[in-house]
């Protein structure tokens, strides 16, 4: 019996599954349907590699009350995102995240003062 062969090592040592160079066709999905016909908006974030986005979207048809709760709080997190993101306050921090990625923000999360505002 012939052993099958391993995913090439990438830089660093990490061994990535082959892709057949194209995308997933569920990742191009605006709404995902689950088994009870309840249509629910799905944003695939930029950059999410397609098997992560993929596992994402079982997981939202396997429990889905929690993508009816998360599609619930949709619109609500994108009003208080904008509002946090436009507080002069807070604008040092959203340009340090932007410039530095999200580990930057661990350097704020013991000022009580700024975090009271999140």
């Amino acid at each position: 019996m012939p052993t099958p062969k391993l995913p090439a090592r990438k830089a660093g040592g990490k061994r990535v599954a082959p892709t057949n160079g194209g995308s997933l066709p569920i990742l191009s999905a605006q709404e995902l349907e689950l088994d009870d016909g309840t249509r629910i908006p799905v944003k695939i974030p930029e950059g999410m590699p397609p098997q992560q986005a993929q596992a994402l979207l079982e997981y939202l048809k396997a429990n889905p009350e929690a993508a009816k709760e998360g599609a619930a709080q949709q619109p609500g997190m994108a009003d208080k995102y904008q509002a946090l993101k436009d507080d002069p306050d807070l604008k040092h921090v959203f340009d340090d995240v932007v410039k530095n990625g999200p580990s930057a923000f661990q350097k704020y999360w013991d000022d009580v003062d700024l975090m009271a505002k999140v």
